[in-house]
């Protein structure tokens, strides 16, 4: 099993990488934008693992090979991971925009 703490350690790099590139949030709207667009796109990823694992059992029920969409669950996996860390980064950067030192 993954140890959060490398988890942790992969949303903190991903945050600092937005850091060094865009600015913190400016409001309430900035920060809802950027975090619904990162969910989005763990959705999307999610909805491709959804018709995989669909396609996966019309095979199985047709003794077909499963091995391709193996495959390409796999990279869809990983590809939601990614995504989720982005989205769990900008969490944390609508928390340090928005909450820290008495802004809220």
């Amino acid at each position: 099993m993954t140890d959060n703490k490398i988890i942790h350690t992969l949303i903190q790099e991903e945050l600092a990488e937005a850091n060094k590139i865009h600015p913190l949030f400016q409001s309430d709207h900035e920060a809802y934008a950027v975090i619904l667009e990162e969910l989005e796109e763990v959705e999307e990823e999610i909805l491709q693992i959804r018709k995989l694992m669909d396609e996966m059992w019309h095979r199985i029920r047709n003794d077909w090979g499963i091995e391709d969409v193996l495959k390409k669950m796999k990279v869809h996996g990983v590809y939601a991971t990614q995504e989720n860390i982005q989205f769990d980064a900008m969490c944390q950067k609508a928390l340090d925009s928005l909450y820290k030192e008495g802004k809220k």
